[in-house]
């Protein structure tokens, strides 16, 4: 190339790079990018992209780093300029996809992705251009998603599965959470989106593990040496963010998802709205499973197998069984976020009328919509307990707390739930609306949960739970000193069942407070706690546990709800004959202890007679 050639072609580059700049401020406002569709710019500038765009795919010295900032910058301000105008609907996602700009946004992204991931002498400089690149594409396609049904699902068609994989490869915030928010907008569009991203097979699985890595890589970081959640204290009952921020820290509490807010909006729209967190899960867990598994088989935890040798490597299908379980529980403490941000239902208003005759219909409707995700949660917690039990004894330890977590998460989740104001009606209308149906909702998740044997399970976990100590200790004083038959006839509730230890710190104090909300202003629960021996698990679990220092606040609260309004409760709890006050080591600290009036039945609190000193 001649001298005089190469100053032409830099002449043309500053023109057209001065026109890109003024179309890139027509089009951050809504009348400048209705000029740009109206004169016919918007496909002018579409043509520019569908030749410059594939150079850049195609060509390794833009991609792998070693070609001049221009290219970089032309196509980073017309990629920005098709992004911005986006913004006027319809209209401009049209043109876009008449010019197959998708596709080579698209296709763009995911050829930068894997340069990003494959080569390892990128300049510093450089790099962080390409990502911007990147990022600005997907950006783009996102917008496009946005703008019209049509548009996302042809940006589905051209990104899943092999695209997506590409660029979820790369580790960084800022990627995950726009490509999050792609994913996010295809299936709120209503096309093939939901039903890939919940098919039980390897796509979806790898998918799904992908946008969870960054989280399940800041868990794993302290999976030795905390678990996943904490407990909480008693109760009663979209945007796009600045994506500059570095990976989410390692936590100790629950999980991090900042700068990824559109991965729990995304979870919250396929797990809640669209009921399909078992589908979610079976997917993570086909994932991890070896390729010639059952993929028709129902979900349910990986079987991660003991480990009685004393190798410290396990096998690839028992690290991808692992893997897939922490990924299920880093879901399901999304989830447990999530619960808390769908607003509660509000009172229907006094004198409504509904529609009786559709009612049935209705409730029919919302119960199929909520019962799949709450059936998942009561199954899962329900096996996971029954196979911890199973396997205490000869469990790795990494196996081991990989199913405490997840079974942990599991309850908080449900505790969630039953904590909520409305009792969860809220997440039924939520449920509700992405099965467009209309009308108020009927019934509520606390119910539906009853329905499903929630009480009795949590109260058959706390049966197999030992004592609080100090009420141990007092039994197996009186065990002691009573015959072998007598102590069969008077076997605790507590005690019919083997025990087993705590899971997890704060297990104890879960249950109970999973009991406690179920119980609050339900008859019909309290009477079956009642019938089935919980007033004694409940009244045994008031005493002080170091263990679970929360569990004895939540059974008093739970006592309380259970005794509220409900006669045959209280008059059982009556005949309770107190046998012996229990001192404890806080009130010898204070000097004080407790006397029992056998007369009266009652307590009292006194100063501690002091010792004399011996002569």
């Amino acid at each position: 190339m001649t001298q005089q050639q190469q100053q032409q072609q830099q002449h043309q580059e500053q023109h057209q790079e001065q026109h890109l700049a003024e179309c890139l401020q027509l089009s951050k406002t809504g009348s400048g990018r209705l000029q740009l569709i109206d004169s016919g710019e918007l496909e002018a500038l579409c043509v520019l992209a569908s030749s410059v765009l594939p150079s850049w795919e195609t060509n390794s010295s833009h991609i792998g780093g070693h070609g001049s900032a221009a290219p970089a910058q032309q196509a980073l301000m017309l990629l920005r300029v098709l992004r911005n105008a986006c913004a006027a609907g319809p209209a401009a996602a049209e043109v876009l996809q008449a010019n197959a700009v998708h596709m080579h946004a698209a296709q763009l992204a995911a050829a930068i992705a894997q340069a990003q991931v494959q080569v390892t002498t990128l300049d510093p400089e450089q790099c962080k251009e390409q990502r911007l690149l990147l990022v600005t594409a997907l950006q783009l396609v996102a917008n496009m998603c946005a703008a019209a049904a049509e548009a996302a699902a042809a940006v589905w068609a051209v990104l899943f599965p092999d695209r997506l994989l590409k660029i979820l490869a790369v580790l960084e915030v800022d990627v995950h959470e726009v490509a999050a928010l792609v994913v996010l907008y295809c299936v709120r569009a209503g096309g093939s989106a939901l039903a890939d991203m919940t098919r039980a097979g390897a796509a979806a699985g790898s998918i799904w593990l992908r946008l969870l890595a960054p989280v399940m890589a800041a868990s794993n970081s302290t999976a030795d040496s905390s678990s996943l959640g904490s407990g909480g204290a008693p109760n009663q009952q979209q945007q796009q963010h600045d994506a500059s921020g570095e990976a989410p820290p390692a936590t100790t509490s629950g999980v991090d998802t900042t700068g990824n807010d559109n991965l729990c909006l995304l979870v919250k729209a396929v797990a809640l709205q669209h009921d399909c967190l078992q589908q979610v899960m079976q997917c993570l867990q086909l994932s991890g499973e070896a390729a010639d598994g059952d993929s028709s088989a129902a979900w349910s935890p990986a079987d991660t197998g003991s480990s009685s040798s004393s190798s410290s490597s396990c096998s690839s299908q028992q690290a991808a069984a692992l893997q897939s379980n922490i990924a299920h529980a880093v879901l399901l403490h999304i989830v447990e976020a999530e619960v808390g941000t769908v607003p509660n239902a509000e009172a229907s208003p006094a004198g409504s009328q509904v529609d009786k005759a559709a009612q049935p219909e209705q409730q029919q409707q919302q119960q199929q919509q909520v019962l799949g995700w709450l059936a998942c949660l009561v199954g899962l917690v329900e096996q996971l307990s029954r196979q911890i039990s199973s396997a205490a004894a000869g469990c790795d330890s990494v196996v081991a707390h990989v199913l405490e977590a997840t079974l942990q998460a599991s309850v908080l989740v449900l505790r969630a739930v039953v904590g909520r104001e409305d009792a969860g009606r809220g997440l039924l209308q939520y449920a509700a609306a992405a099965a467009a149906s209309s009308g108020g909702s009927c019934g509520d998740c606390v119910s539906q949960l009853h329905s499903l044997g929630l009480t009795q399970l949590v109260l058959g976990m706390l049966q197999q739970l030992p004592p609080p100590p100090k009420l141990r200790e007092k039994q197996q004083q009186q065990q002691q000193q009573q015959p072998a038959a007598l102590q069969q006839q008077q076997q605790q509730p507590s005690q019919q069942q083997p025990s087993q230890q705590q899971p997890y710190a704060g297990y104890r104090a879960d249950l109970v407070a999973l009991l406690s909300n179920m119980l609050y202003g339900r008859r019909s629960i309290q009477d079956e706690l009642l019938a089935s021996g919980g007033v004694e698990v409940l009244l045994n679990n008031c005493n002080l546990d170091d263990t679970a220092p929360l569990a004895r606040e939540w059974a008093l609260w739970s006592v309380r709800n259970m005794c509220r309004d409900n006669e045959a409760v209280q008059q059982y709890i009556a005949q309770f004959t107190a046998v012996e006050a229990v001192q404890s080591a806080e009130l010898e600290r204070m000097g004080k202890e407790l006397q029992l009036d056998r007369a009266t039945n009652k307590l009292s609190l006194v100063d501690k007679p002091k010792q004399q000193p011996q002569q």
